[in-house]
C-alpha cells in the first residue's frame, strides 16, 4: 500500500511538471512522509540524484544512514573507493557480499583476492551447471511459466526424437508409395474379377 501511495505521489508530481529539475526532484522526495522516505527505492533515487548533481558526499551519507550496506558498497565501487568497500564487507558471509569484496580486493591486493575467491566460488556455482545440456531436449523442454494441456514432457521428447531421426519424406517418395499401393489395389481387384476398365 505504501509503495502504491509513493508511486502515485511521485508520478503525479512528474506529470504536473514534466521538466522537473534534479533539485526539484530531490525536494519532492524529501517532502514525502517519513515512512515513505525510508523505502529502498526512494533512498536509491536520492543517492542517484545527488550523484548526478555532483554531491557525492550527500549520496554517500544517505546510503550510509539507510543501513543498506549492499547499496552503499555498489555506490563505493562505482566511485572507485575499493578500500572502503573492502572494509565494509570484509566480515560478511553471504555470497553476494563476498563477491563484491573480491571485486574490491582485486584492485587492492590481488594475491589475497585469489584466496578469497577460492572460498567464494563454490558458493556461487549453480546446481544446474553440473548437468550436461542436450540441445534437442532443451528445444522441446516446456518453459516454466507455460503449461501445456495436451502434451507431457515425455510426449514432447518422443516427438522430438522421432522427428530428428527421420528426415522428411520428399514429395516424389510419397507419390511413388501411393502409386505402388494403387497398383497393388488394382491387381487385387482384377483377381477378384472386378475390373476397373
Amino acid at each position: 500500500k505504501d509503495q502504491m501511495v509513493l508511486y502515485l505521489m511521485v508520478h503525479s508530481a512528474k506529470i504536473e511538471n514534466p521538466n522537473m529539475s534534479l533539485e526539484q526532484t530531490v525536494d519532492l522526495l524529501q517532502s514525502l512522509p517519513g515512512p515513505l522516505q525510508q523505502e529502498k527505492a526512494v533512498i536509491a533515487s536520492m543517492a542517484s540524484l545527488y550523484h548526478q548533481m555532483g554531491k557525492d558526499q550527500e549520496a554517500h551519507s544517505i546510503l550510509k544512514d539507510s543501513g543498506n550496506e549492499e547499496a552503499l558498497a555498489d555506490f563505493l565501487l562505482s566511485q572507485g573507493r575499493y578500500q572502503e568497500v573492502a572494509n565494509l564487507l570484509e566480515n560478511r558471509d553471504d555470497p553476494i557480499s563476498r563477491a563484491r569484496y573480491v571485486k574490491a580486493m582485486s584492485y587492492i591486493d590481488p594475491a589475497k583476492t585469489h584466496e578469497v575467491w577460492l572460498e567464494v566460488e563454490p558458493e556461487l556455482v549453480l546446481e544446474d551447471e553440473e548437468e550436461e545440456a542436450d540441445g534437442a531436449e532443451l528445444e522441446v523442454r516446456e518453459l516454466p511459466r507455460l503449461k501445456s494441456s495436451h502434451k507431457t514432457r515425455k510426449d514432447a521428447l518422443a516427438v522430438a526424437s522421432n522427428s530428428t531421426s527421420k528426415s522428411k519424406k520428399s514429395r516424389e517418395s510419397i507419390l511413388r508409395q501411393r502409386a505402388r499401393k494403387r497398383e497393388a489395389y488394382l491387381a487385387e481387384l482384377e483377381q477378384q474379377g472386378r475390373s476397373t476398365t
